[in-house]
């Protein structure tokens, strides 16, 4: 449960993440029309190790964000431990925890470079490939998060993208490669 647990901690602390805005025009809501829309990361982190049978230990973070001009919004954030926290499987294989909160209805809302998101009560699933025991649901009460943003161009895809920059929505990289602390590479929320 401590991966759970730990997730839930990150996207609960409130994050303050530095950027800028990418202004343009207000929709209905006061959401900035380039800001509404749906975003969309999905990074992979190899620890460097391998199971006997060959697979990497890694972690992986998936964040779906979808911001309307009226201001309501959706989070989707799966963390996938596969074999971080578990190590490998009797099989040889990684032991994977899975970790999927839902927010279905959050709020967002914008005052200068700031991005505001209270969720609703989500819902957290955590699913144990080894260890099932560990399976569980439950409701998640509403949380508060802050974070600077910016729209800029993917220099992968040449598409608009949201910047959320050093640990958005929970995404942080293990210390193990920075020993001073979080060491993730820009973190770009690709417009769908």
């Amino acid at each position: 449960m401590k991966f759970s647990l730990a997730s839930v901690k990150m996207i609960a602390a409130g994050l303050m993440i530095a950027g800028c805005a990418g202004g343009g025009a207000l929709g209905a809501g006061g959401i900035p029309k380039d800001l509404a829309g749906t975003f969309t990361a999905d990074v992979p982190i190899s620890l460097g190790r391998r199971c006997p049978n060959g697979e990497l230990v890694s972690i992986r973070y998936i964040r779906r964000l979808t911001i309307r001009a009226d201001g309501t919004a959706d989070l989707h954030a799966v963390n996938i431990d596969a074999g971080q926290t578990d190590g490998c499987s009797r099989a040889g294989g990684t032991c994977n925890i899975i970790d999927t909160i839902d927010d279905s209805k959050a709020i967002a809302a914008v005052r200068d470079t700031t991005l505001t998101i209270e969720t609703g009560q989500g819902r957290e699933t955590l699913r144990s490939l080894c260890n099932p025991a560990m399976n569980t649901a439950r409701t998640i009460g509403t949380r508060t998060v802050r974070m600077r943003w910016a729209v800029v161009t993917s220099p992968k895809t040449g598409r608009l993208a949201l910047r959320l920059t050093a640990a958005p929505l929970g995404i942080t990289c293990p210390n193990s490669f920075n020993p001073t602390g979080n060491d993730c590479p820009t973190v770009l929320f690709e417009r769908q």
